[in-house]
C-alpha cells in the first residue's frame, strides 16, 4: 500500500505536462486579443483609404466560433489533467492514512499489538489498499486521454509527418498495455506454474476479475459448474489458491500411483 502511495506522487511530472498544453490548446476556445485588434486595424485602415465603404470589423469579431476539434481535444487534456490532479489529492490522503497506522503509542507491547491489529482491520474493512492499488489505474487512463488528444490535435495540424511518428509510438504502448493486462487473465484461467504470468499488475487483475464475473454469470446459467470458483481479492491469494490445488493434485497422484505399485 506504502509502495502505491509512492508511485502516484510521480503524477506530479505528468501533470505539469498535461498543463502545458492545456494552456496552448485552451487558447484556441477563445478569440485572442491580439486577433481582435488586428481586425479593428484593420477596419480603421480600410475607413481611412475609403470613408464611404462600410466595414465589417463587428461582425467578424461577433462571427468568432470554435471548431468541434478544438472542443474535443480540450475536454481530452482537462479530464486528463483532473484525474492526475485526483491521484495526486490521494495520494496525499493515502499517505496520511499510512502514517496514521505506522504511528507508535505508549502502551505495553500487548497493548500496542493489539491496536496495530485493529488499525491493520481497519484499513481492510475500508479497502484502502485497493483504493490506493487503483491510483495507478486512474494515472494510465489519464495517459490515454492525453495520448488521445494530442493525436487529434498532431492530425488536425499541417505536418502528417509527425503525425504519424508519433502514432506509431503511442500504437505501440497501447498495445503493450493492452497484452500485458489481457495476458495474464488468459493464463490464469488454466493455471500451471510454468505459465504464471509475471506481467500482474492492478488493471490485469481488475480484468480477471471481470472475466471470471461474466464466465461465472455464463456457467451459472446454464449450469456448467461443477464447483463455484472461490472468491479471490488479489494475485498473491490467486497464486497461493492454485498452488494449493497443484499440492492436492500431486498428493492425490503420488497416492495412485502407489495403489497402483501394491
Amino acid at each position: 500500500m506504502y509502495k502505491h502511495a509512492e508511485e502516484a506522487k510521480k503524477t506530479g511530472l505528468f501533470s505539469a505536462a498535461v498543463t502545458a498544453f492545456c494552456i496552448e490548446s485552451f487558447q484556441a476556445l477563445s478569440q485572442s486579443s491580439a486577433d481582435t485588434t488586428n481586425i479593428f486595424l484593420l477596419a480603421i485602415s480600410q475607413q481611412i483609404a475609403n470613408s464611404s465603404a462600410p466595414t465589417a470589423s463587428m461582425s467578424m469579431v461577433e462571427g468568432f466560433t470554435v471548431s468541434a476539434t478544438d472542443i474535443r481535444i480540450n475536454v481530452l487534456y482537462f479530464i486528463s489533467l483532473a484525474l492526475a490532479l485526483s491521484v495526486s489529492s490521494v495520494c496525499i490522503l493515502g499517505k496520511q492514512w499510512i502514517r496514521e497506522y505506522q504511528k507508535d503509542v505508549s502502551v505495553s507491547p500487548c497493548d500496542a499489538v493489539r491496536v496495530r491489529q485493529a488499525r491493520f482491520d481497519s484499513l481492510e474493512r475500508w479497502k484502502v489498499p485497493q483504493i490506493m492499488a487503483g491510483l495507478p489505474v486512474v494515472l494510465l487512463v489519464a495517459l490515454m486521454l492525453f495520448f488521445s488528444g494530442l493525436l487529434i490535435q498532431l492530425w488536425n495540424a499541417s505536418d502528417p509527418t509527425t503525425a504519424a511518428a508519433v502514432t506509431f509510438v503511442v500504437s505501440l504502448t497501447a498495445i503493450l498495455v493492452i497484452v500485458t493486462t489481457v495476458v495474464p487473465a488468459c493464463i490464469s484461467m488454466q493455471p500451471r506454474r510454468s505459465s504464471f504470468s509475471p506481467f500482474r499488475s492492478p488493471q490485469a487483475w481488475l480484468f480477471f476479475v471481470i472475466f471470471r464475473w461474466i464466465q461465472t454469470w455464463y456457467d451459472d446459467k446454464y449450469d456448467v459448474w461443477k464447483e463455484r470458483p472461490p472468491i479471490l481479492t488479489s494475485w498473491s491469494e490467486f497464486d497461493l489458491h492454485f498452488l494449493e490445488i497443484e499440492t492436492k493434485n500431486w498428493f492425490g497422484n503420488s497416492i495412485s500411483s502407489v495403489h497402483r505399485a501394491l
